[in-house]
């Protein structure tokens, strides 16, 4: 699959006030297959401009692999693993580059009447980013410290969950 989020011309920048924005590209390859009761999913996405910005280069790489399993006649379990790798980035000042983090996921989807769904979400991720602590008044980065490497490794660890009722029509 293919998908493009186009920033409307005229429109004031979404992500800082003075840059420009640009449109986001998504190129997707996708593999499902059924084997017994399980579907099983495998997905390559390369992601252009992630953050919308183009004063810095911020294209991604997301692969996923995962499974589905009709537990009962109402309820659905999931579980898959995602890697993202993500070059240069901008987090409100903070130079980071190869960001690289992995997430767990694990899924229930149970149906509570033909339209409703209950559905819950628990996720740990980890992983880690090369962070650049210097960097000019204007927030540009020179390409000594690109080059250099300088900086420190920050490690990205965190859980959460996530429960939502869905209402189909």
């Amino acid at each position: 699959d293919v998908m493009m989020v186009e920033h409307e011309t005229g429109q004031p920048p979404m992500v800082t006030p003075g840059k420009a924005n640009e449109d986001k590209m998504e190129y997707g390859v996708g593999w499902n297959n059924v084997y017994g009761k399980f579907t099983n999913h495998f997905k390559v996405s390369f992601v252009e401009n992630d953050y919308y910005t183009d004063a810095i280069d911020d294209d991604a790489t997301v692969v996923e692999l995962g499974t589905e399993f009709p537990w009962t006649e109402k309820t659905t379990v999931s579980a898959s693993i995602v890697n993202k790798n993500a070059d240069l980035y901008d987090n409100e000042g903070i130079w980071d580059r190869d960001m690289q983090y992995t997430y767990l996921k694990a899924g229930l989807d149970h149906k509570l009447t033909d339209n409703v769904n209950w559905l819950t979400d628990v996720m740990y991720i980890t992983g880690d980013v090369d962070q650049l602590n210097e960097h000019e008044a204007d927030g540009n980065i020179t390409n000594d410290y690109l080059d250099s490497g300088t900086g420190d490794n920050a490690d990205i660890d965190g859980s959460f969950i996530t429960t939502s009722l869905s209402i189909s029509f």
